[in-house]
């Protein structure tokens, strides 16, 4: 949570994605934020 703080005192703007690979939580929140951003790319 402070790293996440710190960043955001940075980068207002900055879009965090907890991710665990022991319980695998949020990686499908990010591998959809992934393709998301790819699309977007693509799109340019």
């Amino acid at each position: 949570e402070a790293v996440t703080k710190d960043a955001r005192e940075v980068n207002h703007e900055l879009e965090v994605i907890q991710i665990s690979s022991l319980t695998e939580e949020g990686i499908d929140k990010w591998c959809d934020w992934l393709v998301e951003k790819v699309k977007q790319k693509q799109q340019v």
